[in-house]
């Protein structure tokens, strides 16, 4: 690893990426388990593109997600938020919309410690992780011995399957972290820096 900026990218999609910082420089880990929207991110020195999901297990899951073809062929650039709404969870988007085209396979599933150890990760200065609601397994199955210094969570979604006032104690608490909400994410600064 060089020693320029690094970031990780947990539930990419190919829209609202962390893709300018990698054209100012930084290097990082792209995180997509739906091949349709990863293979359209364009590709840059000193990052990589990993096509699995993330959580607080290794296996395999089903993927649900609005088919990518017909999302592609959509005129309404206010729709787009469709893209990123895949999941290995089935309480999800595709449950509240059951007549929009719609694909399921399987996926590799690992922790973020398993992309951390695979690319030798030797710091993390900002992780954004956007995965519908599944963000406190991915942050419990996550050892911090790379602490992030920066970490942004969409919480838009944390009800569905958490308990958020719990994921956010924890964060608090046993992570040491500040926690500022916004309206649809939480910013975590790191305490311990």
């Amino acid at each position: 690893m060089s020693n320029s900026k690094f970031f990780i990218e947990v539930g990419t999609s190919d829209f609202n990426t962390l893709e300018p910082l990698a054209e100012q420089g930084w290097n990082g880990i792209f995180i997509e388990p739906d091949n349709w929207y990863l293979k359209n991110l364009k590709r840059y020195d000193g990052c990589h593109y990993e096509q699995v999901a993330i959580s607080n297990y290794r296996g395999t899951s089903k993927f649900y997600a609005f088919d990518g073809r017909w999302v592609d062929d959509m005129k309404n650039e206010d729709e787009q938020w469709i893209r990123g709404t895949g999941n290995i969870d089935d309480t999800n988007a595709q449950n509240m919309n059951p007549n929009w085209p719609q694909v399921e396979f399987d996926v590799e599933v690992c922790m973020l410690q398993d992309i951390v150890d695979k690319h030798s990760v030797k710091k993390i200065d900002f992780l954004k992780i956007d995965a519908e609601g599944n963000d406190y397994d991915i942050i419990q199955g996550y050892d911090f011995r790379v602490r992030p210094t920066l970490i942004k969570i969409e919480s838009e979604h944390l009800h569905h399957r958490t308990n958020v006032e719990e994921f956010k104690q924890y964060i608090i608490n046993e992570l040491q972290y500040a926690v500022h909400q916004e309206e649809r994410d939480w910013w975590l600064f790191n305490n311990q820096t």
